[in-house]
């Protein structure tokens, strides 16, 4: 007896449909991607891309992104320690891998990072106050702070001559004002500062107190006459001393000043008039 019931058609899942690359064939059957292409990259087509720009090589068929993260950190690690200067490179191997030329500061901060072994010594003053961000994050925690340390103390304790002179009317009757200031890297500073005539002659305060007085304010209170001659009170924040800022002493005008001062602390008992 013949058969005469049509061939059953099962569906192949499996067979490439045209224009498709048979290793792109799906081979699971559960629900199909429905990412929105819009979404951008997926974090393993981010890190692929990564991976080659940098030139790691990686298997196509990579699916797990911590495989390859781990692959790219590494890579980091081995370049970090290689440590080589972009300038000695030649012109040939730097178009290849993609560096462009750095202007001159860049590349002395580049000359200028720490090795390894030199990472426990603070640098020269000269080399620390030229450092940018970028150097100075290549050190340990511990001596980045030390360093910032040794700019601030530097900068910011300089002394500078000054007159300073008091705007603030509710103050006329104070010849000066302790003042103090503080951070993190520089704890307190605080100083004795004479106001007026006491300061003609110049008197030394250190950067950060200068900086501070320059941006004190005060309660400013005036009367206006108004066109029908009433009068109205105004009120603003103004700066409340003034500071003027003269050269450095000559070393003939410090020997000067240190014979007028040994004489006054003897004739005043340690009174000292100006610094």
């Amino acid at each position: 007896m013949s058969d005469n019931t049509e061939p059953t058609e099962v569906e192949n899942t499996e067979i490439a449909v045209p224009g498709q690359h048979p290793d792109e064939v799906n081979d699971d059957q559960g629900e199909p991607d429905e990412r929105d292409p819009m979404d951008g990259p997926t974090e393993l087509e981010s890190l692929k891309m990564r991976a080659k720009t940098l030139g790691i090589n990686f298997s196509p068929n990579l699916k797990d992104p911590e495989v390859l993260r781990a692959r790219i950190n590494e890579h980091i690690e081995k370049l970090e320690e290689s440590r080589i200067p972009k300038e000695a490179i030649s012109e040939a191997e730097a178009k290849e891998q993609g560096f462009q030329p750095m202007p001159q500061p860049a590349q002395a901060a580049i000359s200028q990072a720490p090795r390894a072994s030199d990472r426990n010594k603070l640098p020269p003053m000269s080399e620390m106050l030229a450092m940018d961000t970028d150097t100075l994050l290549r050190y340990p925690e511990s001596k980045r702070t030390l360093i910032i340390r040794a700019r601030q103390q530097f900068e910011q304790l300089a002394l500078l001559r000054c007159q300073i002179h008091n705007n603030n009317p509710a103050k006329n009757d104070l010849h000066g004002e302790i003042f103090s200031v503080q951070n993190k890297y520089l704890g307190v500073v605080r100083k004795y500062v004479p106001y007026g005539e006491f300061t003609d002659n110049g008197y030394h305060l250190p950067l950060i107190l200068v900086n501070m007085l320059r941006a004190k304010k005060y309660l400013q209170v005036r009367s206006v006459k108004n066109r029908d001659g009433t009068e109205r009170t105004e009120q603003r924040q103004a700066p409340e001393f003034t500071i003027t800022v003269l050269p450095p002493l000559t070393r003939d005008e410090l020997g000067r000043l240190a014979a007028s001062q040994g004489a006054r602390i003897s004739a005043e008992g340690g009174m000292i008039g100006s610094l």
